[in-house]
């Protein structure tokens, strides 16, 4: 049996005993009536109420009450039948309403999702098959249209090549980049070179301060290395409004240039291609900032006596240990800063070339550092704005354009490796020192297996 027809049956059956019951009633009626009534052979039907007493006066009596009684019952009973019916008629009626307006409603969502596919499947492939068509036919027309006008121009600019190769060979004119490049390379290495030994020396003063050698301001120990760093400070980057004004400025410095200077490394370190090194206060300024990025590793001396003794040994050889990785921590700035160390020799040949891309002639260095030399050949160089002209009308010119770009890629790959790699050893002293913090097993402690 279906779900609609298991709905409907309970009002059937309702219906079925109603009318069962009315039947029933009827019948009973109907022998009442018919108890209370006789028919004479041959004539008309009459009653038995001819006597004052008798038994079928009584019986007459009785059937009247239980008339009466059955059509009260009966007409309660289908009072209540009626409501009971009327009910669920209403009930019924409201289910099938709200049947409807649910079905009605989920209509509407069928047509809608019918919608969504016949948009997605339908009508947007459809659209999109013909604007990609429509694209297709706009590209071709473009494609056709630049092409004739390729073919014009390129016909016009290999009559020009042409001549101008011609022009070329007569004269023999050299390519002035990497010619440019050649006389400039020279210089690169001097550079560099200058460069390595400026890092060598710093690291071995700063070092003789931590190991107290004879004749350095850290011979006697760290007070005498921290007063030489007061004693700079108040010659050179004293600031007279510093501290709220409460500071040893007393007189302040005489070049104002260098206030505050050993706490700015970008202004006097990473901003500047070529530092000028010949200038005491510039020298003495570098120094102090990267002493002030890094520290100084002052200490003071030990005594004979306790050098003899086994804490004293102890304690000598972790100094050792500690300056051995300063200095290699210290190799990334001082990497930084002899980059930018002058010596190259190349400034007449490097200031045409800063001057095409509109560099200011007081940041133009008469003797560049290699950062200096690097900084022109792969970055002002495009910037002079003529860069393209003499490699349009020479092939030749472009190829070596090419491998002049080549090497110095592979020379910023090289820096680039070099400066990874004191970063990575820089790393392997961090790692060292929270190695050091592990607590190793003293094998004094270990007890004898039994």
């Amino acid at each position: 049996m279906t779900r609609k027809r298991m709905r409907k049956f309970p009002a059937a059956v309702f219906l079925i005993l109603f009318l069962l019951g009315y039947n029933a009633e009827i019948s009973i009626v109907q022998q009442s009536n018919a108890q209370a009534t006789v028919t004479s052979p041959g004539t008309a039907t009459q009653t038995f109420c001819s006597c004052n007493y008798c038994e079928s006066c009584e019986l007459i009596g009785v059937s009247a009450g239980i008339k009466t009684a059955l059509e009260k019952a009966l007409k309660e009973n289908l009072i209540q039948s009626a409501k009971e019916v009327e009910q669920k008629l209403s009930d019924l009626d409201d289910d099938m309403t709200e049947k409807l307006l649910k079905r009605l409603n989920q209509t509407e969502l069928d047509i809608i999702d019918w919608w969504r596919t016949m948009w997605a499947y339908g009508w947007k492939p459809a659209l999109q098959h013909k604007t990609d068509q429509l694209n297709t036919a706009t590209a071709d027309q473009s494609r056709m249209l630049q092409s004739a006008t390729d073919a014009q121009n390129q016909v016009e600019t290999k009559l020009e090549l042409e001549k101008n190769a011609i022009e070329a060979n007569r004269t023999f004119r050299p390519a002035p980049n990497p010619c440019g490049d050649a006389t400039i390379a020279g210089g690169q290495g001097r550079a560099a070179s200058f460069s390595q030994r400026m890092r060598a020396n710093w690291q071995k003063d700063i070092l003789a301060v931590g190991l107290n050698k004879k004749g350095t301001v850290g011979a006697t120990g760290a007070l005498s290395a921290e007063r030489q760093r007061y004693e700079d400070y108040k010659e050179l980057f004293c600031d007279p409004d510093g501290n709220g004004g409460n500071n040893d400025c007393d007189p302040p410095p005489t070049d104002t240039k260098y206030i505050n200077a050993d706490t700015q490394p970008t202004k006097f370190i990473n901003n500047q291609l070529t530092i000028d090194v010949k200038d005491p206060k510039m020298e003495k300024t570098i120094e102090t900032v990267n002493n002030n990025m890094m520290g100084v590793p002052s200490a003071d001396q030990l005594s004979k006596g306790a050098l003899l003794s086994s804490p004293g040994q102890g304690t000598f050889l972790d100094r050792r240990s500690y300056l051995a990785r300063y200095a290699a921590a210290r190799t990334v700035p001082g990497l930084v800063t002899g980059w930018r160390m002058p010596g190259s020799q190349t400034g007449v040949w490097l200031k045409g070339l800063r001057e095409g891309a509109g560099i200011p002639l007081k940041n133009i260095s008469s003797n560049p550092s290699y950062k200096e030399i690097m900084h022109a050949e792969t970055i002002d160089r495009f910037n002079s704005g003529r860069y393209a002209v003499g490699m349009i009308t020479d092939e030749s010119e472009i190829e070596m354009e090419k491998l002049t770009l080549n090497a110095f890629y592979l020379m910023q790959l090289r820096d680039y490796y070099e400066l990874l790699e004191r970063t990575a050893l820089t790393l392997a002293v961090q790692v060292s020192m929270m190695v050091d913090q592990v607590p190793v097993p003293n094998a004094m402690s270990v007890a004898p297996m039994k």
